[in-house]
């Protein structure tokens, strides 16, 4: 449904974000205004330059491998392919890793049709979304009442958003606290979506990825929210990216 292919971008806009996220991104949620520039910038990059092209009907690229390291934290079991299963299961997600370092990281997850990323919350972090192409229905909280332990352990969550967005729509701002830090992502068609976060996930610095499932009915806005291990039937594949190269430059 996406594939990596070479970039055809005279101009890189890609490097306009590296640019904003260094001079913005410092492991702390960025101002109003700093927000908005990154977000802008996030939207102007082409999808040529990020050597991405929609592909109905193809199946992922047959050297997907199971994600670990880069992607970091938020990732299913190891596949051995991209292929659809013979049981019908729609074709693996998977993820293009762009770069990282200790203040951001920048990837794009290619969802096939049908695929869903179960509610995962973003400690600590400032995440910028954008769907490249396709739809993808989200649903997303932010905790009633933010603490340490509530990230690990599941509490109060107060729903912020329940649609579809699509190729087009702003990218989303999530911060720490606010804009819908545990989201759940849920295909509507093949879709890709870029992501940016700051800082990245990091265990050993307290951010992990833990997974929620809603343990109470939605009343008044509010649910209860439980970690979980999700099923055996999640997989994130890791796919080369050869779209347009950053320039990395010390601070």
């Amino acid at each position: 449904m996406c594939q990596s292919v070479a970039p055809q971008a005279s101009q890189s806009k890609i490097q306009d974000l590296y640019r904003l996220a260094k001079e913005h991104l410092s492991g702390r949620p960025p101002s109003q205004a700093a927000a908005a520039e990154i977000a802008e910038a996030l939207s102007a990059i082409p999808l040529s330059e990020l050597g991405v092209e929609v592909t109905n009907g193809q199946q992922v690229p047959n050297d997907a491998r199971g994600v670990r390291g880069a992607l970091g934290r938020l990732m299913g079991r190891q596949q051995s392919n991209g292929h659809a299963s013979s049981s019908g299961r729609p074709a693996p997600m998977t993820y293009m890793h762009i770069h990282e370092e200790p203040t951001f990281s920048l990837g794009i997850f290619c969802l096939p049709k049908g695929n869903q990323i179960p509610l995962h919350n973003h400690p600590g972090m400032s995440v910028f979304s954008r769907v490249l192409t396709g739809s993808l229905h989200v649903r997303s909280f932010d905790w009633a009442q933010p603490s340490q332990d509530v990230h690990r352990r599941g509490g109060k969550a107060r729903l912020f958003m329940d649609r579809v967005v699509q190729e087009g729509d702003l990218p989303a701002v999530i911060y720490p606290t606010s804009g819908g830090n545990i989201h759940e992502f849920s295909s509507v068609t093949d879709c890709a979506v870029l992501d940016l976060l700051s800082p990245p996930y990091n265990r050993m610095e307290g951010r992990d990825c833990t997974y929620f499932k809603e343990a109470s009915p939605l009343q008044n806005s509010k649910v209860l929210l439980e970690p979980f291990k999700p099923s055996d039937e999640f997989l994130v594949g890791n796919q080369p990216y050869r779209g347009q190269r950053i320039f990395t430059v010390s601070k």
